[in-house]
């Protein structure tokens, strides 16, 4: 059983997923970072373009630090005129005769990330978190500052994709324990007696049509997909729903399926632990172990003297 065909039959052939029964450990996780990567694909686009974004803004920040020393703690420089650097993620401002308020600098600060070169002190404002040093001999001059900002606003990429991927997949996952939740208390969970890793897994064949649906749409409303989770739980409970009624479950003699299996070979018996035989030759097993056992079961009452 491959992972893909599994992927292909939850969104096509839904009813066929049952075999997802067999899934190890190792399937299911594979199956579920499969569910991750497709959350992942449609706002790594948008994120890559905000990251762009950024460092485009801290660039443009940087550069635009006119050259200043200190002298008594108190900036010197040939350029006075005061001026406001905004990007589109951060500010900058220009300020040696202290004549621009925090207050405006928050007002015009998009996401709460300002800095300003004032008369007596450099500010930082990180989310909404304000700091005034006093210039020292640690930023006495633009360098110094430049090299400051550079270091607060640098963001490594590949911590920004992990991180991403990590919230994806808790609350992938956080999903998946609600609708395991959900099917203990279906009669195909009490009658099948599933544990808990072959609940999870037809969960997870459950999810991946409204998953995929939503991921499509985030393309568009990159934040879609985080925020809907109970309509994964919504439609994957009703897919629950459609795939127990269409399951018979056929109460066995455990002697009478003991006699049916040994009729398979080695081969075959261990395709079948794997999940990697068809539902046509599974569903024929079944019936095979089902004629045997009321045809031995006809015998028992013909041979009753009562």
């Amino acid at each position: 059983m491959t992972l893909l065909k599994l992927f292909y039959d939850s969104l096509f052939h839904y009813a066929e997923t049952l075999r997802a029964f067999y899934l190890n450990i190792k399937g299911r996780l594979g199956y579920f970072l499969l569910l991750v990567v497709i959350c992942f694909i449609p706002i790594l686009l948008p994120m890559n373009q905000a990251l762009s974004l950024w460092e485009d803004n801290r660039a443009s920040i940087i550069k635009s630090i006119p050259d200043f020393t200190v002298e008594n703690n108190t900036l010197k420089a040939n350029d006075t005129k005061p001026f406001i650097n905004k990007t589109d993620m951060m500010v900058y401002a220009y300020d040696p005769n202290d004549q621009i308020s925090d207050s405006e600098l928050t007002d015009t600060t998009p996401i709460g990330f300002y800095f300003k070169t004032g008369k007596t002190a450099f500010t930082i404002s990180i989310l909404g978190q304000t700091e005034h040093f006093s210039y020292d001999g640690r930023n006495a001059n633009a360098q110094t500052q430049k090299d400051y900002i550079n270091a607060l606003t640098a963001i490594p990429h590949a911590l920004i994709y992990l991180s991403t991927l990590l919230t994806i997949g808790i609350t992938l996952f956080i999903t998946a324990l609600l609708l395991v939740v959900v099917i203990s208390f279906m009669p195909l969970s009490v009658s099948m007696n599933l544990n808990f890793g072959r609940k999870l897994n037809l969960c997870l064949m459950a999810m991946t049509l409204p998953v995929v649906v939503l991921a499509i749409l985030s393309i568009f409303m990159p934040s879609l997909l985080l925020s809907s989770m109970p309509l994964i739980v919504l439609i994957a409970g009703f897919r629950l729903v459609y795939l127990s009624r269409h399951i018979k479950v056929i109460p066995l003699d455990p002697a009478k399926w003991q006699e049916a299996w040994q009729q398979f070979t080695p081969e075959e018996i261990d395709r079948i632990q794997k999940g990697e035989m068809s539902d046509e030759e599974l569903q024929q097993i079944l019936k095979n172990a089902q004629q045997k056992q009321d045809k031995d079961d006809d015998q028992n009452h013909s041979n009753d003297p009562s």
